[in-house]
């Protein structure tokens, strides 16, 4: 678990992990969520199969109805990576319509766009804080 204080917000993380043997441990962390950070190696596209099912599983649950989706597309650095618009795609995004969501391209070894993806977040949070509540943000 990871505490961020951004913008006059505290947001509270918890880095979950994608490997196959955590996923059925990812839904103890649905209640309360405020945001879903999804993940993606944006150079892996052997595996964008797989991690759009998970994503489309984790959209139908209950207590993600009202969550807010941030998907990290990661290694962009990198060549032939995916694009956002082969995520919303490949993933079914375009369908999700009572899901808010978000594509941010990223590179975990620079650090680029990740200050824009917690900018996003606190955004959203900040439309809705009430009485400095610490919002949940789950990241698979």
């Amino acid at each position: 678990m990871k505490t961020k204080k951004m913008k006059n917000l505290e947001l509270l993380m918890w880095d979950l992990g994608g490997q196959y043997l955590l996923r059925s441990q990812w839904r103890h962390y649905y209640a309360g969520a405020f945001v879903v950070i999804f993940v993606i190696d944006g150079s892996n596209r052997a595996q964008l199969a797989d991690a759009s099912h998970e994503l489309r599983t984790m959209m139908r649950e209950p207590l993600l109805r009202s969550t807010h989706l941030l998907i990290l597309l990661n290694k962009m650095d990198l060549p032939d990576v995916v694009t956002p618009t082969e995520v919303v795609q490949l993933m079914g995004l375009d369908q999700a319509k009572e899901m808010p969501y978000h594509i941010q391209p990223t590179c975990g070894a620079t650090g680029d766009g990740i200050a824009d993806a917690l900018n996003w977040v606190v955004d959203r949070a900040g439309a809705k804080k009430k009485g400095g509540k610490k919002y949940k943000l789950d990241k698979f």
